[in-house]
């Protein structure tokens, strides 16, 4: 199973990356491509390790479990380093909670290796204020 998720990232990896060691801007990729199938693919193998970060931070703020839906994850940059089989990779996630009601904007910074993700950087952009209907869920002090 780890060589097939390996198999997938590095895949990824190679179609959307300049094949260099700047920064590629990914751009979306065009609907029912072969570069939008790997882009999904890729998302949902690393959605685990994005939604780990993402509770921890917006579990201090509300008593609802965040979620974190593949559509919602955008994909910023990747960068290879020099080693052919590492990569930095930045994404940029909306949360939401209940029935798609987003919690704000975060970019976090990867580095993959082959079976690995590791969160390098957690940032949070932005916070968008939760509809009257669910202010229940702020945890106190968060209103």
């Amino acid at each position: 199973m780890k060589k097939v998720i390996s198999a997938a990232l590095l895949a990824f990896m190679i179609i959307f990356s300049n094949h260099s060691a700047s920064f590629a801007e990914i751009a979306k990729p065009p609907e029912k491509s072969r570069e939008e199938l790997y882009h999904n693919m890729f998302i949902s193998l690393l959605l685990p390790e994005i939604q780990k970060p993402i509770y921890k931070y917006y579990s201090r703020l509300i008593t609802d479990y965040p979620s974190v839906y593949p559509y919602s994850v955008d994909v910023i940059s990747v960068k290879r380093s020099n080693m052919h089989y590492v990569f930095l990779v930045v994404v940029e996630v909306t949360p939401v909670v209940g029935p798609h009601v987003s919690l704000g904007k975060d970019r976090l910074t990867f580095r993959i290796i082959p079976g690995h993700a590791k969160l390098l950087k957690f940032e949070h952009l932005k916070t968008d204020e939760l509809p009257k209907k669910r202010k229940h869920i702020l945890r106190s002090g968060n209103e």
